[in-house]
This record gives structure tokens, sequence and C-alpha cells, in this order.
């Protein structure tokens, strides 16, 4: 019984803090509500790193899905049939996201 108590007061808990950090960077990154899957963002970093031309899979509350690799005009349709190379970027760490180009 308490084990089961423990689980279901954890589980209230984490979904509580998902929607806490989901609605606090869209605040911060209002650009992230609308992004879309294969549309070209830049993320800068806020160690001052940017990862630019990176193609958007997937967002959580806390992180979002990229390309590792940078993309071209040339090179977006391979990509947009199946991402490679992927990396999650937590969002605590970044500074700025920008659309570069819409799909």
């Amino acid at each position: 019984m308490t084990v089961s108590l423990f689980v279901l007061v954890n589980w209230l808990l984490d979904r509580k803090i998902n929607q806490y950090n989901h609605q606090y960077f869209l605040n911060k990154f209002p650009v992230l509500e609308g992004l879309k899957y294969g549309q070209i963002i830049s993320v800068e970093l806020l160690n001052g790193k940017v990862l630019e031309n990176r193609i958007f899979a997937s967002a959580l509350s806390s992180e979002i899905l990229i390309g590792s690799e940078p993309v071209s005009d040339n090179q977006l349709e391979d990509f947009l049939n199946g991402i490679k190379k992927t990396q999650w970027i937590r969002l605590k760490k970044v500074k700025s996201i920008t659309i570069m180009k819409e799909i």
C-alpha cells in the first residue's frame, strides 16, 4: 500500500514538474510553440556556441531534439526523409532559438 502511494505521489510530482518546465520554457522561448518537424533552426547556447542550420525534430518539456549536422538547401530533402544523427539539447543551456527556414 505504501509503495503504491509513493509511486502515485512521485508520478503526480513528475507530471507537475514537467508542466511547469514546459510553461517556463514556452515563456522563455515563444518560438517553441510553433516549431514543426523539419524546420531549419539555429540554436545559440549560453556558452557562446551557435548550432546553425539544424533540422528541428522534436521537443520535450525541457529539451529539444535537433539534427547534429548543419544542412544546406540542397541536402534538406535527404534529411527530411530520415535524420541520421540527432542530439538532444537541454533548454536550460540555450540562450536563443531562431527559425531560419519555414517548411
